[in-house]
């Protein structure tokens, strides 16, 4: 699932996050709608999101998102949907399948800060290797777009991939509109923090 994918890469492989918890549960409920819209479940219209199919997906995460949103008969905009669906817990829950998997461990250091170290590389590489297909200039599947948009949304694709053609990255994001609502959000969020430094001075 594109979710458990970004925030397995929003992890260091020593287990320390490159995102704090906020912004982390922010993009991981993009990483769900994202995944929703890869499978045609849901898209948007008119700066809306709209349902196609509300049957269940036999996901839990993806059918709590999918029926809340199948559930409101009023448009409401995609920005709006993201505060409403917004969980604490939800990068938690992505975080435990990929203990229960073997992908992470978990260990708490002597301060009691929680980190998951990478217990097997074998998602990480071939996420990695996806994406540096497409990169490298073969057409990316609908997920690995999707999940590089949002990566680039919160800012980590570059670091991640320093490497990486911006003018690419471009290319490949362009159409996604999960990715573009997460990076209007981060952007309206660091002018609001800025307006309110400005106003403590």
């Amino acid at each position: 699932m594109i979710a458990e994918e970004l925030v397995l890469l929003t992890y260091q492989t020593d287990g320390r996050p490159l995102l704090a918890p906020e912004p982390l549960g922010f993009v991981s409920t993009a990483g769900v709608l994202s995944e929703l819209a890869v499978r045609n479940r849901i898209d948007m219209r008119n700066g809306n999101i709209r349902v196609l199919d509300a049957a269940a997906t036999g996901d839990g995460e993806l059918d709590d998102v999918l029926s809340t949103l199948a559930g409101e008969t009023a448009p409401i905009g995609v920005l709006e949907w993201f505060n409403r669906l917004y969980s604490a817990q939800r990068a938690q829950r992505l975080l435990d399948r990929l203990i229960s998997r073997g992908t992470l461990s978990m260990r708490t250091t002597m301060l009691r800060n929680k980190r998951y170290p990478e217990a097997d590389p074998s998602l990480r590489l071939e996420i990695r290797g996806r994406i540096d297909l497409a990169l490298g200039g073969e057409p990316p599947s609908r997920r690995t777009a999707a999940l590089l948009a949002l990566l680039s949304a919160c800012e980590l694709a570059m670091g991640l991939f320093p490497n990486a053609d911006g003018g690419r990255i471009a290319a490949i994001i362009e159409k996604d509109w999960v990715g573009e609502a997460v990076r209007y959000h981060f952007q309206r969020s660091r002018r609001v923090a800025l307006r309110s430094a400005i106003n403590m001075d």
